[in-house]
Formats: structure tokens, C-alpha cells, sequence
């Protein structure tokens, strides 16, 4: 029989697969079909979704059902949103009004599942008397090496190009739902005697507030990095000259070297929990994300410098980790037993859901100002001056680092 550890890492594999599946390809494949003017309006889609619904079915969690049986009706849906955009690509759909409504099916079944899954993984190792600070980040690695396994099939298929990258995921989905049967229901016992309205608890403990409005501002560069470091790679394709480049041929493998750092960084999670303030770690997090931008302002698919790209993807994955590994740590060692599901929605509302509606319409607005589609060959892409993009965004968190540093009171 499988331990608990075990089963988490499985399913949060499959979880994270998902994602890996569209997440970072999906604005290639809208690029492609001429829509990469629209491609921060459908991710500002996604944005709006964890505006809300992650704190909802937080709240349902905490009060009502298992957080078990909410986590399956939301891959449900998910589901249902991955299968039906991957019928419409692949039949050759081009309207961004239907791609638009299929991905607010996506993005509403889908994004509150990533809150869920961190409070289903607590709730499990704490029922079994694991300690979540030493033992969750290793479970939780097994996501990211499920999201580089996703896109790598992607990059072999070509999904990108077709819209199978959709399919994949809805097949994916439906191996999670049979996955999550492993796990028993658990009621914790705080549901049974709770009577709790939804709350804003959360928000009036200083530090976790503050942690939670950075995780708005860093939510626009997590959604410049989601949205474009795929178009910016694949635009280098419009070039004859560089058409057959190796990374420009399998950009979306380059991507995963992010994930892969990532994997690996989150090994070192516990220790830089146990030995580093939160005020260090996430500060780390938002300098690697600065070096990440500069990187890539100066960068090419052509070696050498093609070793810029491939740095600056290391770097990424060491900054998004340990910005969101860390708050939601920080919140399951300080947020009260009986609403920390509702708590970790709050994560994902902050950092996707108003950082991601706001931060991408501001993306979209400077990409376009630099950018325009150009068809090559019957594909678009968007070419432009990526390196004003890249160096704006840089200075943007540079000033975010030295606001944090004011802001944020470390305890002991």
C-alpha cells in the first residue's frame, strides 16, 4: 500500500501536468493563430477567475463539503474546459470570442484547484503527523516534475502548433480524478462544530497582509512570464536565418528548464525556512526574478548566447518558488486551523487573480507598444523590441524589492 507522501506526490504530479500542459505553450498556439494581440486579454480571463472562486471554494471547504470533494468537481470542469478548446483547435477554430468563453470554463474549474491541493496535502501529512514544513516541498517537487513531463510531451507533439496541448491536459485531468480516489475523505474536525461566515481573517495579521499585496504587484510579472516567454522565444522563427536554431525549434523545452530548476530549488525550501527570515527568502525570490528579466533583455537562441535564455530559465524557477512555497507555509503555520483553506484562496487571489487581471493588462499594453504581429509563411508572430520589454519589467521589480524591504517587520 502507498503512504500518504506517496499519494500526494502522485496526485500533485498529475495536478501540476495539467497545467504544464497549456499554461506555458497557450500563448504560443494563440500567437499562431493570429490572435497574440488578444493573448494578455485571455490570461486577464484566468486572472479574473482567481479573483474570486479560489476563496469561494475555500469557504466551501472550510464549512461545508471535503476539501476532497471540492477538489474533484473542480477537475471536473476543468476538464470539460481543457477537452472542448482542444475539439475547437484542432477542428481549426480561429474566433477569440469562443476561445475566450471555453477558457473562463478552463480557468474557473482548473485555478482553484491549486489552492485545494495545498490545503488537501496539509490537512493529509498533519492527519498523519508529518510536519508540513519538512516534508510538503518535496511532495510538492513531484508537481513541477509532472509540469516539465507535461511540457516536454507538448514540444514532441508539437502540441502548440495544433491545439492537442489541450487534449493532452483534458486526458490528463480525467488520470487525476481516478488518482484522487487513493485518498479517503477527510473531515477535518473543525467543520463539524464551525459556523463561520466567509471572512477577510487572514488579512489582519501585518506580515501575512503584506506578504499577500506583493503577491499582487509580483502576480503582473508570474503573468508576463506565463504569457510571453513563449511568444518572445518563438518570435526568432520569423527570421529565415534562425528559423532551424535548435531552441527556436523547441522553445517550449527551453521553458522547462525553469521547471526543472524549480524541482530542484524546491528541495532547498525547508532549509531556507528553518535558517532564513521570510523577509530573506522572498527577497531572494524577487532579486532572482530581476536578474531573470535583465537576462533575457540581452539574450538570443543563438550560442552563446543562447546561455543567457537558459540561466535567466534557471533563475525563474528559483524566484517563483520561493516567493509561493514561502507564503503559503508562512500561512499554514500562522492562519487558524478552521479557515486555512479559505487563506490559501487569498494567495491566489492576490497573486493570480488581482495581480494577474491588472498585471497582464499592463503586460499586454507594453508588449503591444513594442511589438506587432508579423505572418511568415502563413504563422504569426510577435516581433518587436523585446529588450525595452524585458529591462522595463526588471526596473519594475527592482523598486518593488526596495518597497518590500521597507514594508515588511520580521518576527522571530
Amino acid at each position: 500500500m502507498l503512504g500518504i507522501k506517496s499519494k500526494l506526490s502522485i496526485i500533485g504530479f498529475l495536478e501540476y501536468a495539467v497545467w504544464g500542459s497549456y499554461l506555458t505553450s497557450m500563448g504560443i498556439f494563440f500567437a499562431n493563430r493570429g490572435l497574440g494581440g488578444n493573448v494578455g486579454f485571455l490570461f486577464a480571463i484566468q486572472g479574473f477567475v482567481a479573483l474570486v472562486i479560489p476563496i469561494l471554494t475555500g469557504y466551501v471547504a472550510d464549512k461545508w463539503l471535503s476539501t476532497l470533494k471540492v477538489y474533484r468537481i473542480c477537475h471536473i470542469i476543468s476538464m470539460i474546459g481543457l477537452a472542448s478548446i482542444g475539439c475547437y483547435a484542432l477542428s481549426g477554430g480561429v474566433s477569440l470570442t469562443v476561445y475566450a468563453v471555453m477558457f473562463f470554463v478552463l480557468s474557473a474549474g482548473f485555478i482553484p484547484t491549486i489552492s485545494l491541493y495545498f490545503s488537501l496535502s496539509y490537512q493529509e501529512l498533519s492527519a498523519n503527523g508529518y510536519d508540513t514544513v519538512a516534508h510538503f516541498p518535496a511532495i510538492r517537487m513531484w508537481g513541477t516534475v509532472g509540469f516539465v513531463f507535461s511540457m516536454w510531451i507538448v514540444n514532441w507533439l508539437k502540441g502548440q502548433q495544433s491545439g492537442m496541448l489541450f487534449v493532452q491536459g483534458a486526458f490528463i485531468s480525467a488520470l487525476l480524478l481516478l488518482a484522487s480516489c487513493m485518498i479517503k475523505e477527510h473531515k477535518g474536525e473543525h467543520r463539524q462544530h464551525s459556523s463561520q461566515s466567509l471572512t477577510l481573517a487572514p488579512l489582519k495579521e501585518r506580515n501575512l497582509a503584506v506578504l499577500l499585496l506583493f503577491a499582487f504587484f509580483i502576480g503582473l510579472s508570474l503573468q508576463l512570464s506565463n504569457a510571453y516567454n513563449g511568444p518572445f522565444l518563438d518570435s526568432f522563427a520569423a527570421d529565415p536565418a534562425m528559423r532551424n536554431v535548435f531552441f527556436v525549434r523547441n522553445s517550449v523545452l527551453l521553458l522547462s528548464v525553469s521547471q526543472i530548476a524549480e524541482a530542484l530549488v524546491m528541495l532547498l525550501v525547508p532549509v531556507f525556512m528553518k535558517n532564513f527570515s521570510i523577509k530573506s527568502v522572498y527577497a531572494i525570490g524577487i532579486i532572482s526574478w530581476i536578474l531573470h528579466f535583465v537576462l533575457l533583455a540581452f539574450a538570443t537562441p543563438c550560442m552563446p548566447s543562447a546561455l543567457l535564455i537558459i540561466l535567466s530559465m534557471l533563475i525563474y524557477g528559483v524566484s517563483f518558488n520561493l516567493y509561493s512555497i514561502a507564503t503559503s507555509l508562512y500561512i499554514d503555520m500562522n492562519v487558524p486551523a478552521n479557515i486555512r483553506s479559505s487563506a490559501q484562496g487569498f494567495v491566489l487571489m492576490f497573486s493570480n487573480g488581482l495581480g494577474g487581471t491588472v498585471g497582464i493588462v499592463a503586460c499586454q499594453f507594453v508588449v503591444n507598444k513594442f511589438t506587432e504581429s508579423k505572418v511568415v509563411d502563413g504563422v504569426s508572430y510577435l516581433v518587436g523590441n523585446w529588450t525595452s520589454i524585458w529591462l522595463i519589467f526588471s526596473a519594475y521589480m527592482f523598486v518593488l524589492l526596495f518597497l518590500f524591504l521597507i514594508l515588511y517587520r520580521n518576527k522571530k
